[in-house]
């Protein structure tokens, strides 16, 4: 029988069945063309919109409502069926049906690997400190874990914020496991901060002495609390910032509340060590910290060998020589104020049994030390230098505090205020009010919302993230609304009772554990650029105690469990180096990939290749002449 009667045939028979079978015609409307179209313009669509929002908001946005939305899946599958039901039609198959089969076989693959990966792969990070073994990811999956007030289990839901971010004006709002209570998320912040703030003592418990100050700044629009407690000793003090420092003491005496007037100068006492081999380097003491502007050297005399004498340079521009044995004061020119005496010279200058001494007459290391007393006027850059201010508070009964402010010593300001006053502190326009005063308190952490500008001054590392929250009673009953720092389980109130409710990223457990070993970070010659990242790493299964060590560089990752067969199928894990810190060199974070659809994606892309080329090239080849459209829709 020729050719085209054979054709003729199958094609006689591929109808009949058609006809007469529920299944083909099933086969037949799931493969037809119309469908895949129909498919293939939805999905295109979708990915578009899904680049949009991507652009437009963040991927997760793309993620949640597209890619990973059931829809989308379905959407999948149905192309799957379609394409198969497509290479279905055309059986029994014939020779030149060999590559159309093998790429529609390989779009299946990949796909059915793509929906693996998406259900059961996922992508994670770990952190490790050396010598401490781990075996938890992190995931980018923030959840709330919330108590049931019914059988008192903890449950877990997802809860990601990205996407819909809480806000008053739009609340998320969930309902406790087995209980008609509410939670009610209002608001969600990356300005967070865990803060020591001092809380009254519980009953029973000896407290001490704790003071609270909120300080605000109008010109920097910024909010600042601070609390101190007069036990243990870090409580005490806080470092505003570099500007000044913040002080809690028992109580200030008599001399210490004498105000003194920085506008009429401050008097100070400086000690110059001068050296003859190297006179413009002197050393130099003064009691206020800031060098008053007088420059002395110790020269020898160009007409008399041996002898010497001190040059003066005022701040002024006043030039005098005075000899090395002067008594009593000398007038360098510097003002009436200003004392200059010589308290020593030593032509051999030595330490000896920790005194200045001279081991010879002769001028081998001349050493002079010249004390200057005066009187020095903070301003400018003489104010700019000078020891940072520093206030210092006392509490007092009645929720009062005493405070004083400090320059170099020197008493500036003081007073006396109650909770709820204010008063200026003298840097900038920055004021200082007494939030609450505490006989018997305790130190404890607290999240506090940070403004934007006041986050912008501080250390990125320091803030995390968090929402806030309440219960409600389907009475109508709202408790008090609490902050709930990412990574942490807040007890919020309702109706006399506390229900636990947690935030934070997702985790999952390893089947094994990982340690950090060593991790290195060579340099590029001549900077302190890095050039790679070095770790050994090892690993241990839980079950068994094997261990296995790996090192992880730059594009070279590790993976475990290191059976020959797991990389070719995607079953183990991927570790790459992701993250770290230059300040601590002792602790890494490492991506962590698991894509059990690997193996389908691989052979699907290949068996697209070999579909493709065996479609356009083989095909012609064979036949001896050029395809034909007709050709290819058979």
């Amino acid at each position: 029988m020729n050719a085209p009667s054979e054709e003729r045939q199958r094609t006689e028979v591929i109808a009949r069945r058609q006809k007469e079978s529920l299944f083909w015609q099933v086969v037949h409307g799931l493969g037809s063309l119309r469908l895949a179209v129909f498919l293939l313009i939805t999905i295109a669509l979708a990915v578009a919109v899904a680049t949009l929002c991507e652009s437009s908001f963040n991927s997760k946005v793309a993620h949640a409502y597209i890619y990973a939305a059931p829809w989308f899946m379905a959407w999948l599958v149905m192309l799957c069926v379609n394409l198969l039901c497509a290479a279905l039609t055309r059986w029994p198959w014939q020779k030149k049906h060999t590559g159309f089969v093998i790429t529609h076989a390989g779009i299946i693959i990949l796909l059915i690997g793509a929906m693996i990966g998406r259900l059961t792969g996922f992508e994670a990070n770990i952190t490790l400190r050396k010598g401490e073994p781990s075996g938890r990811l992190i995931l980018n999956e923030t959840i709330l874990q919330m108590d049931s007030p019914a059988d008192g289990d903890t449950y877990m839901t997802p809860f990601d914020v990205s996407v819909r971010v809480p806000s008053e004006a739009r609340p998320r709002q969930l309902t406790l496991p087995g209980s008609p209570i509410r939670l009610v998320v209002t608001q969600y912040t990356e300005n967070l901060r865990l803060v020591p703030a001092i809380q009254p003592a519980p009953e029973g418990f000896a407290g001490v002495p704790g003071v609270e100050l909120k300080f605000s700044s109008g010109m920097m629009r910024q909010e600042i609390d601070v609390s101190l407690i007069r036990e243990p000793a870090a409580g005490r003090s806080f470092n505003f910032f570099g500007m000044a420092k913040i002080e809690m003491v028992e109580k200030f005496t008599p001399e210490q509340k004498k105000i003194t007037d920085l506008s009429k100068g401050l008097p100070y006492r400086e000690v110059q060590m001068l050296f003859a081999r190297n006179p413009t380097e002197p050393v130099v003491s003064n009691t206020l910290d800031v060098p008053s502007g007088h420059r002395l050297e110790l020269l020898e005399n160009p007409g008399q060998r041996g002898r010497f004498f001190i040059r003066s340079v005022t701040s002024g521009g006043i030039e005098k020589i005075f000899p090395v044995d002067a008594k009593g004061s000398v007038d360098i020119g510097a003002g009436p104020g200003v004392k200059v005496f010589v308290d020593g010279y030593w032509p051999d200058f030595r330490m000896v049994n920790g005194k200045p001494a001279t081991v010879s007459r002769e001028p081998h290391n001349p050493v002079a030390i010249v004390r200057l007393e005066g009187t020095l006027v903070p301003t400018g850059r003489l104010s700019e230098s000078m020891p940072r201010p520093v206030m210092k508070i006392a509490p007092l009964p009645g929720g009062r505090i005493e405070y004083l402010i400090t320059r170099a010593g020197y008493t500036t300001s003081a007073g006396t205020v109650k909770e709820g006053d204010s008063f200026a502190v003298g840097w900038a326009d920055w004021q200082a009010r007494v939030v609450r005063v505490l006989p018997e308190a305790i130190m404890a952490t607290v999240v506090r919302e940070i403004d934007e500008s006041s986050a912008r001054m501080m250390d990125p590392k320091e803030m995390i993230s968090g929402l806030r929250a309440h219960l409600r009673d389907p009475d109508g009953t709202v408790g008090e609304a609490r902050w709930i720092a990412s990574g942490s389980v807040e007890p919020l109130p309702l109706k006399g009772q506390s229900h636990r409710v947690g935030f934070g990223l997702k985790t999952l457990p390893l089947p094994f554990l990982m340690t950090l070993e060593e991790f290195e970070v060579p340099r590029f010659e001549g900077t302190t650029d890095p050039s790679d990242f070095i770790s050994r790493v090892r690993f241990e299964e839980m079950k068994t105690g094997e261990t296995k060590t790996s090192v992880i560089r730059m594009n070279q990752p590790a993976s475990f469990p290191a059976d020959w067969w797991r990389p070719w199928t995607g079953i183990n894990y991927k570790f790459s180096q992701a993250q770290w810190n230059p300040s601590d060199v002792d602790r890494t974070t490492y991506q962590v990939l698991y894509d059990p659809g690997w193996l389908c994606k691989w052979i699907g892309s290949l068996l697209i290749s070999v579909g493709i080329f065996t479609m356009f090239y083989l095909k012609p080849r064979l036949r001896g002449r050029t395809q034909t459209p007709q050709d290819l829709s058979q």
